[in-house]
């Protein structure tokens, strides 16, 4: 790097630090126009990563540029010869805009003033109904006032109304439901509410704290299922798809799956029902999703196979069914075909998980992908915080390699596209 640049860093840092203590003290009192000096210690400037000891040979180049420029002057407890052993450096709060000029920055408190005026505007036009929803509206009214942390009141950490108006249309939605007492599936409310089906059922916990929280009838304890049933929301049951390879047997009786040309389904109640009298095969696959499952299940080549379709995410009965055939010993083999997505890999790593089975990838690897890549999405602002989050983690270092591939070219694959690849 050159000197140029170190300096032009240099300054760029200071100048964050200051401003961002400016913002600081700008929500903190509520007005740009502050009595108060904005300044920074030196003590407390070189707790961010030494940054005066690291840029000391610097430092004085870059002081003296803001002092003439009057962004700043500087405080010293004694004389020193040299401007980088000030005691504290006191920012020109007069001179924010020609610093924007030259150094822009996203203040919070503009964020946080305009986000306010929007909401006084919405709360003006509310025409919510459900106590819920007005404590809260109130809730957020009052932590706003007193501008503090709306984190616990927003289901995505934004300052937006619409994320607020989301939150209480649903619950009124549901409120009137509840005393219609009509019933709805969760994702067509999903779908009504946020035109996404499964965003209810993503951000659940955040819902069921809500609703703990405001709720008029003193529950202070709450499952998915319990919130659920409450306002007469139902989940579609989730079927089991399974082919060859096993004989089971369900109250009095008996299927053998290698007699048949299709898959059977099973509920969960069946499950739990079932016995496994025998496994013909050493070899077994679980595919995430459905038309891969189909594909596959028509293939003479699958037929050495238990294939399981696992609906999505797994659940909690398709682990019960694998530690049943997994205590019975006979398959030696066992293997996941997911996609080739940040939730994909997250399903793997779930699966041997729950089940206590150690599963390989079938072509879950980064020849696969870059073979596939043209047919690949983009990857969302989910998708990367997921990847950057499990890519040091050592029970995804089986996909150390693939989510490489995934960060640098900021890409996903679904599996339906490599079904041809066996």
């Amino acid at each position: 790097m050159s000197e140029k640049e170190t300096l032009h860093n240099i300054k760029n840092k200071l100048l964050n630090y200051l401003l961002r203590s400016y913002d600081k003290e700008v929500i903190k009192n509520n007005s740009i126009d502050l009595k108060k000096e904005v300044s920074l210690t030196s003590l407390k400037l070189n707790k961010y990563d030494n940054f005066i000891d690291e840029n000391r040979d610097f430092l004085d180049v870059v002081l003296k540029d803001l002092i003439d420029k009057n962004y700043i002057t500087l405080k010293f407890n004694q004389s020193n010869l040299s401007l980088s052993f000030f005691d504290k450096i006191i920012l020109n709060t007069s001179k924010i805009d020609e610093i924007l000029l030259e150094h822009p920055y996203s203040f919070e408190y503009k964020k946080r003033f305009a986000f306010k005026e929007e909401l006084e505007k919405f709360l003006q036009k509310s025409h919510y109904n459900s106590s819920f929803v007005k404590k809260y509206l109130d809730a957020i009214s009052l932590k706003v006032e007193n501008n503090k942390s709306l984190t616990t009141l927003l289901v995505n950490k934004e300052l937006n109304v619409n994320n607020i108006k989301l939150t209480a249309d649903l619950f009124e939605f549901l409120y009137n439901l509840k005393n219609k007492n009509t019933s709805l599936p969760v994702r067509i409310i999903s779908q009504k509410v946020f035109s996404e089906s499964k965003y209810l059922e993503n951000n659940i916990s955040f819902f069921i704290r809500l609703f703990i929280n405001f709720n008029d009838d003193g529950i202070k304890e709450t499952s998915e299922e319990e919130f659920y049933e409450y306002f007469n929301v139902y989940k579609n049951s989730k079927y089991i798809l399974i082919k060859n390879g096993l004989t089971l047997k369900i109250d009095k009786l008996k299927i053998n799956l290698d007699r048949l040309n299709s898959p059977i389904s099973l509920s969960k109640d069946q499950i739990n029902l079932l016995k496994i009298v025998k496994i013909s095969k050493i070899k077994l696959l679980t595919i995430e999703n459905l038309t891969t499952f189909n594909y596959l299940s028509s293939l003479k080549e699958f037929n050495d196979y238990v294939l399981i379709f696992l609906c999505g995410f797994h659940s909690n009965q398709i682990n019960v069914l694998l530690r049943k055939i997994k205590a019975l010993n006979k398959i030696k083999e066992y293997y996941h075909f997911g996609d080739l997505d940040p939730f994909g890999l997250e399903i793997f790593v779930n699966l041997e998980a729950k089940t206590d089975i150690d599963f390989r990838p079938y072509l879950m690897n980064e020849t696969i992908f870059n073979k596939y890549i043209n047919y690949s999405k983009e990857l969302n602002e989910k998708d990367i915080k997921l990847l950057l989050n499990i890519k040091y983690d050592e029970n995804y270092q089986v996909f150390s390699k693939l989510i490489e591939v995934m960060i640098k070219t900021n890409k996903k694959l679904e599996q339906e596209i490599i079904i041809e690849e066996r």
